[in-house]
């Protein structure tokens, strides 16, 4: 039995739902955050507050998603480029290849 979806509703890529190689766990996290506003900000202790899955198994779940590419993290830096604590994540509906961590470096010899 459907509803009819005039509010309170997500719409999804279907691809991860019907992705073998993720656990369900893994699928309702991602569900989960897709569902969130760009900007939220997610804590694990209140995702697990939220649901019956505890802090280290929300862990593997997350851990799952980013070794399958529908999550990529960065270390958090402030403004000024410091580091400041914990990660940025970026979410996807459809897996991507994993992101080198490159740093840009100027050779300071050829001004010399």
């Amino acid at each position: 039995m459907r509803v009819v979806k005039n509010k309170d509703y997500s719409t999804v890529h279907n691809g991860f739902i019907n992705n073998k190689n993720l656990s369900f766990k893994a699928k309702g996290i991602l569900l989960y955050f897709l569902s969130k506003p760009d900007n939220w900000e997610f804590y694990l202790k209140e995702m697990a507050k939220n649901s019956k899955d505890g802090v280290e198994s929300i862990k593997a779940g997350i851990s799952e998603l980013e070794n399958l590419g529908y999550i990529h993290k960065s270390l958090k830096r402030s403004d000024n480029g410091k580091l400041s604590g914990g990660y940025d994540y970026t979410v996807y509906e459809i897996p991507q290849p994993k992101q080198e961590n490159t740093v840009s470096v100027k050779n300071l010899s050829d001004n010399l």
